[in-house]
């Protein structure tokens, strides 16, 4: 992961854009 888990926690919650983002990084490195 690139983004670090803090910087979830200082929004308070997920919104649906911020998932993608954050599922589209996971892939990229997967891949």
């Amino acid at each position: 992961l690139v983004l670090p888990a803090g910087t979830l926690r200082l929004k308070g919650k997920l919104t649906p854009a911020l998932l993608q983002t954050l599922i589209r990084e996971i892939k990229g490195s997967s891949h």
